[in-house]
């Protein structure tokens, strides 16, 4: 139950950035209330859910490893404390790195090699 849990929370968490979207730039455009829908901002908040939607697929073998293998060798899971600290920090992780895919996007802004830092 702490795995489906951390699930259905991941799943919350993505939802979080496509509504965001859906609010702020697709509906009020679409009512008239503004002209332009910022791409920078849409894909950012896009990308907020492209892992986090992958990273459910992967829970029911992360339940298949600390539920049904020790039950099919006929233990118990080794810690149960460190089986939900695995579902936590998996919350942890799976929704900052969705933002990775901003690095190669040719509309976020970056810094420019010519430029100078100092």
């Amino acid at each position: 139950m702490f795995a489906i849990t951390a699930c259905a929370l991941l799943w919350g968490g993505t939802a979080v950035g496509a509504t965001s979207e859906i609010l702020f730039q697709i509906l009020p455009v679409s009512v008239g209330w503004r002209h332009t829908i910022d791409a920078e901002l849409a894909r950012t908040l896009f990308s907020m859910r492209l892992h986090a939607m992958v990273c459910p697929w992967l829970i029911p073998a992360y339940i298949a490893c600390y539920t049904l293998m020790p039950q099919a060798a006929g233990r118990r899971l080794y810690s149960n404390v460190m089986g939900r600290i695995t579902f936590i920090l998996f919350l942890v992780f799976s929704l900052p790195v969705t933002l990775h895919h901003l690095f190669m996007d040719p509309g976020t802004a970056r810094v420019s090699s010519s430029s100078s830092l100092c």
